[in-house]
C-alpha cells in the first residue's frame, strides 16, 4: 500500500524551486543541482520519502528526487527493507 501524498502547503523549498532540479535528465540524479541537500530540514521530508518508496507511477516506481534522496538511493533503501522483512 502506499503512503499518502505530502501534506505540503507550498512553503517547501520544492515548491519554488525549477522543477528540472527534482526531474534530472536520466544519469544526472540532481547533484548538479543540489537537489537532494535542499530537501534537508524540510517540514514533511520523512513524509515525502515514504511516499516515494511506496508510491508507483502505473508500475513503475516514482522517479526524481524526494525526500532528499534520488531513485538508485531509494531503490536501495526499498532492497534494504526487503532484506529485513524477510529475515524477521
Amino acid at each position: 500500500m502506499s503512503a499518502p501524498y505530502p501534506p505540503v502547503d507550498g512553503t517547501e523549498v520544492c515548491a519554488q524551486t525549477d522543477p528540472d532540479a527534482w526531474f534530472p535528465e536520466a544519469g544526472n540524479f540532481s547533484h548538479r543541482y543540489g537537489a537532494p541537500s535542499l530537501c534537508d530540514g524540510c517540514h514533511v521530508q520523512v513524509e515525502c520519502l515514504e511516499f516515494a518508496l511506496t508510491a508507483t507511477a502505473g508500475d513503475r516506481p516514482v522517479v526524481g528526487v524526494w525526500g532528499g534522496t534520488t531513485n538508485p538511493q531509494r531503490q536501495r533503501i526499498r532492497a534494504q527493507r526487503a532484506r529485513n522483512e524477510r529475515a524477521a
